[in-house]
């Protein structure tokens, strides 16, 4: 079983290369498990999971989340994943969107989770005489907004939750962080919900 590492702020030259290695190996994977016959190429049973993924991460750029979710989400391999430390801010939409199977959470493990993550200036935007691109940002981020608070609903408790309304940085324990996730692998609705962390619908 192959070792990937998400120890590194979510950026792109660090998570281009993360991706290069999963397509990498999938691609060793995929020529280690067909097999020639008279009858045509035949694809072995996968003994999955056929990774492990270490999670030290301070979050980063939500677009490049977006893009390790999909290539993970939609691998016909599955992994195994390890948070041995951080899973902050986008890499906790990443982790939670991905509802992992086998996932090993130790106590040296932290969250850090807030509600909006996206540049923009809301002071500007929010002007109602105010028209044009910026004007549809903001639209667009209000929608965001309420999407996050829906899951965030879901996921916390009531203390926490108007924390992050409010615009605090929240910290959840390893005890917190692995009781999310709990309640995740039990509830396909609630997996649902925090696929919207990235998916549109």
């Amino acid at each position: 079983m192959k070792n990937f590492y998400l120890n590194f702020a979510i950026a792109e030259e660090d998570t281009l290369k993360f991706l290069a290695s999963i397509e990498d190996y999938e691609n060793q994977l995929d020529l280690k498990y067909k097999v020639s016959t008279d009858e045509g190429v035949l694809q072995e049973v996968i003994e999955n999971p056929v990774g492990r993924i270490f999670i030290d991460c301070p979050g980063g750029i939500v677009s490049l989340s977006a893009m390790i979710y999909h290539v993970l989400s939609t691998s016909k391999y599955e992994y195994e994943y390890v948070i041995s430390g951080c899973v902050d801010s986008a890499a906790f939409f990443l982790l939670t969107a991905l509802a992992p199977k086998n996932i090993t959470i130790y106590s040296s493990a932290s969250a850090m989770i807030h509600y909006s993550y996206f540049e923009i200036n809301t002071t500007i935007a929010s002007v109602k005489k105010h028209h044009g691109p910026e004007r549809d940002r903001y639209e667009n981020h209000k929608k965001e907004m309420k999407k996050l608070e829906s899951i965030y609903k879901n996921l916390v408790d009531k203390d926490k939750y108007e924390k992050l309304i409010k615009g605090a940085d929240v910290h959840l324990s390893s005890k917190e962080v692995s009781k999310i996730f709990n309640n995740i692998s039990k509830d396909v609705n609630l997996q649902n919900l925090t696929k919207r962390f990235f998916e549109l619908t």
